[in-house]
């Protein structure tokens, strides 16, 4: 085996703080970095990721709080924010979610 992505723990963008989940889609990984309330997408071959979305802890409709999980269903990204009890519905592109159950 090999180390795929991280290694060590941090908040750079070749850092990731307990992940707990991922995803492929459309020929990226979306790596669910949960200390670090974000959700990073990924190009194979590349050494850095991008900040999908959050980044920011807090609960606003461009923040997360200890996100767990992702899907994707229909080209909408669906995001379990733990810390916030609640699921974000993410179009691509939008800066914004939606709450789409709990909050």
């Amino acid at each position: 085996a090999s180390i795929f992505f991280g290694g060590h723990r941090g908040h750079d963008l070749d850092e990731l703080n307990r992940p707990s989940s991922m995803l492929f889609h459309q020929g990226a990984f979306y790596i669910v970095d949960t200390w670090n309330d974000r959700i990073l997408k990924l190009v194979p071959g590349e050494h850095e990721a991008s900040i999908f979305f959050g980044g920011q802890t807090g609960d606003g409709l461009d923040e997360l709080n200890q996100p767990s999980s992702l899907l994707v269903h229909d080209g909408l990204f669906y995001i379990t924010d733990r810390g916030n009890n609640r699921i974000l519905v993410l179009t691509p592109g939008q800066r914004l979610a939606a709450v789409f159950f709990g909050g």
